[in-house]
């Protein structure tokens, strides 16, 4: 985000009495990929993973492609614009961030590497519902998949942390014997509730049973949806129209065999990414909105006074695994609805694909009342959809306008710094507590940007306390602040107003902004 924040910043500074049509598209597509940057970072930085690390140089100069294509399409540019070029400069700035900000590694010391090899060797498989991790043999064993007995005491074997199935190495991926402590705590609490369990390995599972290594939603769910985010965003009909049902399967296949870190998503179309997700929440044996959740639903749609605070409210009822998937999801969707102009799927598209998937019945309901509760349970997401698309707006208004604060006070402590060392104008001390004083607003602006940030994808009901900085120009100097109900709005609209008029004392510079 950095990197993007300082090409803007330069790119607006220059002062250019008429820019070209290359220039101002080229500008408009940068505001937009900051977008989807900040986006994709607040969910890593929910997820408390190292997902951000997961995206590749290719992704980002793709998702990059999609949106100065799409900002052309928007603008009813001629097939004549250099979209090459304007994506050449993108990438050569990119390699210029990335050269500059390079931070040469150490060799590691030979205990280091010891330390690192141990550590790798330790880290538990997962497979099948089993924990596998490495273990010493003090007894003669044998493998409980090809019954050959273990080299003792020279070679390990594999055990898992909660059956205790033990087994070498080479043969884990051979055993076809399911946890039994995973099948006692969520299966037989599916079967308890007269849910037929047809497993796979990831398809067809309860949510408790799947692997959650990259934080705190599925795997799997995590990489079709950052995927979907960085190449399908702006395609028409996403979600509604169908991928190719043999490339569906193969991919289908293809998850439940294969560790989900090492399958090239990015090869399939989007279409075949976005009908293995609908198809992911399909097959789930309880759906993620819960049968014990389903008339509460219901119920909510009906009202015409207080059906938000009603959802969410319910929302906050689920298991935290299915409140967690479901905060994920809905995150993505209202992505997608922003994008309506483009892609022609709006809240209400997208609730009519994504509610039978998420929102059913285990009891016989009569035909007649089924087609009213699909009304329902379309009105139900479409609702939590249409919230949270107001809450996105809103909060990337909020940090636009506190990076543009951000940059008007590294600049001028920059210039403040200069000045300093080249002759100063003013009185040192002057100097000194404007320069204190100008660290201080910037720590300040960072530590909202950084809280607003984090809590973008949160599954929560907005309020006068929750739209922190949000106008209606991007402006602070209207808000009304009897509607704020925050002390730290207050103290942050001061703060950045202060940066406004620190502004306007600047000294000439060319210097580019500290980045505190």
């Amino acid at each position: 985000m950095k990197m993007t924040y300082c090409f803007l910043y330069k790119i607006e500074r220059e002062e250019v009495k008429k820019p070209s049509q290359v220039d101002r598209i080229f500008k408009q597509a940068l505001r937009e990929f900051k977008e989807n940057l900040i986006a994709t970072y607040s969910v890593a930085n929910k997820q408390g993973n190292g997902q951000v690390l997961n995206i590749k140089y290719k992704d980002l100069i793709a998702n990059f492609l999609h949106v100065i294509e799409t900002v052309c399409g928007n603008e009813k540019i001629q097939d004549d614009f250099p979209v090459t070029l304007c994506v050449n400069a993108f990438r050569g700035f990119m390699n210029e961030f990335m050269s500059q900000n390079r931070v040469e590694t150490e060799k590691p010391s030979k205990n280091k590497r010891k330390k690192e090899k141990k550590q790798k060797s330790e880290d538990h498989i997962n497979h099948g519902g089993h924990m596998l991790q490495m273990s010493m043999i003090n007894i003669p064993t044998a493998c409980e998949v090809c019954t050959s007995f273990f080299l003792w005491p020279i070679e390990r074997s594999l055990v898992c942390r909660n059956c205790k199935l033990t087994c070498h190495k080479k043969c884990y991926s051979r055993a076809n014997q399911e946890c039994l402590k995973d099948m006692n705590s969520s299966t037989a609490n599916m079967q308890s509730k007269g849910v037929c369990v047809v497993k796979g390995k990831v398809f067809g599972r309860p949510l408790g049973e799947l692997d959650l290594s990259m934080g705190k939603v599925p795997a799997v769910v995590e990489c079709l949806i950052t995927i979907i985010e960085m190449y399908g965003m702006y395609t028409e009909g996403i979600y509604r129209k169908p991928g190719l049902t043999t490339r569906v399967n193969e991919l289908k296949e293809l998850i439940d065999n294969n560790d989900v870190s090492k399958i090239e998503f990015e090869k399939y179309q989007v279409h075949v990414l976005a009908s293995v997700l609908k198809s992911f929440l399909r097959d789930m044996p309880e759906p993620l909105l819960t049968f014990d959740c389903y008339d509460d639903f219901i119920r909510a749609a009906s009202l015409s006074e207080d059906r938000v605070s009603t959802l969410f409210n319910i929302l906050k009822k689920l298991p935290k695994v299915n409140y967690d998937l479901m905060e994920r999801l809905v995150f993505h969707l209202a992505r997608v609805a922003l994008h309506e102009n483009v892609n022609r799927m709006n809240a209400s598209s997208l609730a009519i694909v994504f509610a039978p998937c998420v929102l059913r019945t285990n009891k016989l309901v009569p035909a007649q009342e089924s087609l009213r509760d699909i009304e329902q349970q379309t009105l139900c997401i479409s609702s939590i959809i249409s919230h949270q698309m107001d809450k996105i707006k809103s909060t990337l208004a909020d940090i636009d306008t506190l990076d543009t604060a951000h940059h008007t006070a590294t600049h001028r402590l920059s210039s403040l710094r200069i000045s300093k060392v080249y002759g100063p104008t003013e009185g040192p001390s002057k100097m000194d507590e404007e320069e204190k004083m100008l660290v201080g607003q910037i720590q300040e602006i960072k530590k909202e940007k950084d809280f607003l940030t984090s809590n973008l994808p949160s599954l929560r009901r907005t309020n006068s306390d929750d739209d922190l900085l949000s106008t209606d120009d991007g402006s602070l100097d209207d808000v009304d602040t009897n509607t704020l109900g925050s002390s730290r709005k207050a103290k942050l609209k001061n703060t950045t107003k202060k940066s406004k008029r620190s502004n306007n004392n600047t000294l000439d510079s060319d210097e580019d902004p500290i980045m505190v």
